[in-house]
């Protein structure tokens, strides 16, 4: 192989986080950082870090995850078609351009937005079953909008904070927290400046215990990972 400069490459990619031990390099864990950089290794011969926007856990779903990397500028808008063509079926490169030399997909990102999806019917779901959460009682709209404005104004989450966010600072800014209905599905989207362990998914378990009329909702209750996706990234 005939070895070119190294330029820094930005990439997006979507995944479904079912059978990844999320997005960050684990020994004797299937990553999706670990799958990406085997597809990377393959193509340029010679090992190649990745660093994702969003280190996303065990079981969340991507749909603009973005990945920053330098390597030699031998595809020429071809690497999002050679990566998949190394990839597994569960991930895939939806583009790869030029970025400037010191970008770097964590550290620059201005916002990122995620959306939980939630199915609010007596049936449990078959075909939905690792893409949304399940809730057998409906929410009531009114409670929803009223807690999620509520949570929306705070500027401190350490409440909404996993046990590996909280040594980070506590203070976040969200500029929008939304809950819409579609049929039998209630769709959370919320973009912040920044979110610490675990904040969203405890943002909507909170969000939907104000729908069921609990008056005092637990800021640590949990919803589980299979219903939350990283939307996309804002540079």
């Amino acid at each position: 192989m005939t070895m070119r400069k190294s330029i820094v490459y930005k990439l997006v990619l979507e995944y479904d986080g079912t059978r990844f031990s999320g997005w960050q390099f684990q020994p004797g864990r299937r990553t999706v950082q670990g799958e990406l950089e085997k597809a990377l290794r393959v193509l340029f011969r010679k090992r190649v870090s990745a660093v994702g926007a969003s280190r996303t856990d065990s079981g969340v779903h991507a749909m603009g995850q973005v990945a920053s990397l330098r390597a030699p500028g031998l595809f020429h808008g071809r690497l999002a078609a050679a990566l998949n063509a190394h990839l597994p079926s569960d991930v895939s490169v939806l583009s790869a351009e030029r970025a400037p030399s010191s970008f770097h997909a964590r550290r620059d990102a201005v916002e990122k937005t995620y959306v939980y999806r939630l199915l609010a019917r007596a049936e449990r779901p078959a075909l939905m079953r690792t893409r949304a959460a399940w809730l057998a009682r409906p929410l009531r709209s009114g409670l929803l909008r009223r807690e999620a404005e509520r949570i929306r104004r705070r500027r401190n989450f350490a409440a909404f904070a996993g046990r590996a966010g909280r040594d980070r600072s506590p203070l976040c800014r969200l500029s929008r927290l939304v809950a819409r209905k579609r049929g039998d599905e209630t769709i959370f989207e919320i973009s912040g400046d920044r979110f610490l362990h675990r904040m969203v998914r405890r943002i909507v378990g909170q969000l939907i215990a104000a729908g069921l009329g609990k008056t005092r909702p637990d800021p640590r209750q949990t919803v589980p990972p299979h219903g939350l996706y990283l939307k996309s990234v804002r540079y």
